[in-house]
This record gives C-alpha cells, structure tokens and sequence, in this order.
C-alpha cells in the first residue's frame, strides 16, 4: 500500500480498507484467523464444542452487518478527512 502510486487520500483508505479486511475475514470461517483456532481448541478442552457450521453460521449473519456499517462510516469520514 505505501508504496501504490495513487493519491495519499486514496492511500489512507486503502490503508482502513485492508484493516477492515483483516478483521472481518477471519469472521466467515474459523481457519480465517489462529486465535480463533486456538480459541476453539481451549473451550473444546473445557468441554464447549463450536462447530465449524455453528461459527460460520453466526459468522455469516453477523458479519454483512457490521461489514456494511464499517463501510457506512469509512465513507462519512471520507469528506470530514479530505476537508483537512
């Protein structure tokens, strides 16, 4: 990113953009991120199984949501950041 030819207002987006995709990706499915692994591991290990459906299930319906708001105010930001 920091090396893109693109204008810096574009450059810090795509910054906050792949942020967001860092976070959120891992979401949809638990091999998306190894804290979750881990995570599932340890309550598996205390008895608290979660499986691959259930995580992705919830993952699937909570996810867009919160995709969709992140992107909401990403883009209302977008003017109050370019003012500067």
């Amino acid at each position: 990113i920091d090396r893109a030819d693109v204008a810096p207002l574009t450059r810090e987006l795509m910054v906050y953009a792949n942020v967001v995709g860092n976070d959120l990706g891992p979401k949809f499915t638990p091999i998306g991120s190894l804290a979750t692994l881990l995570w599932l591991h340890v309550l598996a290990g205390k008895g608290q199984r979660i499986t691959w459906g259930e995580y992705m299930k919830v993952g699937f319906v909570l996810t867009p949501p919160v995709l969709l708001a992140t992107l909401v105010a990403l883009w209302m930001w977008l003017p109050i950041v370019s003012s500067r």
